[in-house]
């Protein structure tokens, strides 16, 4: 979206400069700010990919730019021009009534779409990434399995068992190939869940083989014979990888995370839980906490899963399974 900051920092021309823009690309600001001494950078947590994305969220008009953020710009365009103190009031003005332009817009914004980030609207979104992505990390200190009586945990376990054609009557798909030092499909879609214990991991398990084997629904599911099968050819070609984590306190905040990439940060993210009546309580990350959440979680997790997880496989589980259906 096209706004004042975009204008002052990109598009206006400097005589000094010989008729050139502040900067020609927003990368170079977040540079610029990065270098600031540390009072006066505006994220606590910094990082140039951080203020990147947060700046990149502001200039689009999807976040306010706050008063941390404004002042890094003010010393930013001082350091680019080499202002000394009598010559940067000018340029204080335009940056403090570009930033509550934005800030003017955003709020306009807000007010317009508030309806759209209704819990049932955001639980949509849930529902169609959870259709769609083709890799999705859980990690949460229950899971779908644990909840009792809810149409909400039904429908996501249903697109579970569905896209890993895990249900009676759908055809077996082709196995996947390696990716990293955690195993990714390269089918249909990867679930990855991290949850607190082994009782978590093995309630997990339990309740996708009693999903499939057709005792918590109406339709007719497999035989237990070849519903273990079917769980262990999912678990084999890595489609269904279940972490118990080595410390339960990194399943204390529920977290589902979409197409997460090291590199790119992840496709979206949000945090919810079930309550009572069935009612769902659900936040969607903004773009700087899910950069954050993959480089201080996924990123260890995807390339070191010895340090923070162990893998529970289906097979250890199903002995203490099995035994309770007999």
């Amino acid at each position: 979206m096209q706004n004042e900051l975009t204008t002052l920092l990109f598009e206006q021309q400097i005589p000094s400069l010989g008729n050139r823009p502040l900067f020609s690309k927003i990368s170079e600001v977040a540079e610029a700010i990065e270098k600031l001494p540390a009072g006066m950078k505006p994220l606590r947590t910094q990082s140039q990919k951080s203020v990147e994305s947060y700046l990149g969220q502001v200039l689009r008009g999807a976040r306010r730019c706050s008063d941390g953020l404004r002042e890094a710009i003010f010393a930013c365009v001082v350091s680019r021009l080499k202002l000394g103190p009598d010559e940067s009031g000018d340029w204080r003005e335009q940056v403090e009534k570009a930033a509550a332009q934005v800030n003017l817009r955003v709020s306009e914004s807000h007010r317009r779409g508030e309806e759209a980030f209704t819990p049932e609207k955001l639980y949509a979104r849930l529902l169609t990434f959870s259709s769609t992505a083709q890799l999705q990390v859980i990690v949460t200190p229950a899971s779908l399995e644990e909840e009792r009586f809810s149409r909400k945990a039904d429908e996501l376990r249903n697109i579970l068992t569905s896209r890993l054609n895990l249900k009676a009557g759908q055809r077996k798909k082709s196995s996947g190939r390696n990716a990293g030092r955690i195993k990714q499909s390269n089918g249909n879609v990867c679930y990855q869940f991290v949850l607190p214990g082994v009782l978590s991991a093995q309630s997990f398990w339990a309740g996708v083989f009693y999903e499939i084997i057709g005792r918590t629904n109406s339709y007719r599911g497999w035989d237990e014979v070849e519903a273990s099968k079917r769980l262990n050819m999912v678990d084999e070609s890595d489609d269904l990888q279940v972490y118990v984590a080595k410390n339960s306190a990194i399943c204390s905040l529920p977290v589902v995370a979409f197409d997460p990439d090291p590199r790119r940060g992840s496709r979206a993210a949000f945090s919810f839980c079930f309550d009572k009546d069935d009612v769902i309580r659900i936040v969607e990350w903004d773009e700087v906490a899910t950069r954050a959440w993959v480089d201080n979680f996924y990123k260890p997790f995807y390339w070191q899963p010895l340090d923070l997880t162990r893998r529970y496989r289906w097979k250890e589980a199903e002995a203490h399974i099995r035994g309770k259906t007999s």
